[in-house]
């Protein structure tokens, strides 16, 4: 599966198991194992949230375009990401955040925040010909308007964007995009996910969900957006893939099996 993705023909997977079944574990170490063979591939990871679910939208990907534009240090520190994916995402920022000015304006200080954005780059400044006139991009840029986009046709635009900064992206630094607890997801998460998913196929971009899908079909939980429609996470499940075969997770000692046994692939 990885080996098509870098081929091109992006996917999505999902793991799938109780709670303390292991899902988290299994995709770090299967994104760990992939770096590890794949020196290029860039590796970013974004959590839905128990407590605030629906009440931030978009939160996971928030997560990920963060990663991809210097906002490293929790997740470093937390131990989500390793030293060797942090150091790659630092050596692709200025890369990363020139794309983004070029073809995801709308998503400065909607999804990225731009005044953290000016001061990650503007350390950089000095070493980077021309970054200044993408800074002055960026201040224009921020004086635009700001909030979520409301209506369908803004939403779109901005998905449209969001999909084409990563497909960009990753034409030079293969992307794995996971998302942790899909089952807390909000919709806003999960509408753009959905139209992520249908966009990738020609690009080198695997995005890997992890849920737990006794919450999702019976609608446990304090947040309740996968809930209300049950049938939306297993719908794209049968349309995409599972991680070389072991994506439903049972006991801890069976994963830790599955991940002796199962090289990056």
């Amino acid at each position: 599966m990885l080996e098509k993705t870098l081929a091109g023909q992006g996917r999505v997977a999902f793991v799938a198991g109780e709670a303390g079944a292991g899902k988290t574990a299994l995709v770090h170490e299967f994104a760990r194992r992939a770096q590890a063979q794949y020196p290029a591939l860039l590796v970013t990871i974004g959590d839905c949230n128990a407590q605030s679910g629906v009440g931030e939208a978009f939160l996971p990907f928030r997560e990920i375009l963060g990663l991809l534009t210097g906002d490293l240090g929790n997740k470093l520190a937390q131990g989500v990401i390793t030293g060797e994916n942090a150091h790659r995402l630092q050596q692709v920022l200025v890369k990363s955040s020139m794309i983004l000015l070029d073809v995801g304006y709308q998503l400065v200080d909607t999804l990225v925040p731009g005044g953290k954005l000016i001061t990650t780059l503007g350390r950089s400044a000095t070493k980077h010909s021309g970054l200044d006139a993408e800074l002055e991009k960026l201040a224009t840029a921020r004086s635009a308007k700001t909030e979520l986009p409301a209506d369908a046709i803004e939403r779109e635009s901005m998905f449209e964007q969001c999909t084409k900064f990563l497909c960009t992206l990753a034409a030079s630094q293969p992307l794995i995009l996971a998302i942790d607890d899909l089952q807390w997801a909000d919709n806003s998460s999960l509408s753009l996910l959905f139209h992520l998913g249908r966009r990738i196929d020609r690009a080198p971009i695997l995005v890997v969900g992890c849920y737990r899908p006794d919450e999702v079909a019976q609608a446990r939980g304090p947040a309740p957006p996968l809930g209300e429609d049950p049938g939306r996470v297993p719908a794209l499940l049968r349309r995409g893939d599972s991680l070389t075969g072991w994506a439903r997770c049972g006991r801890r000692g069976r994963t830790r099996r599955c991940l002796s046994r199962c090289p990056a692939q």
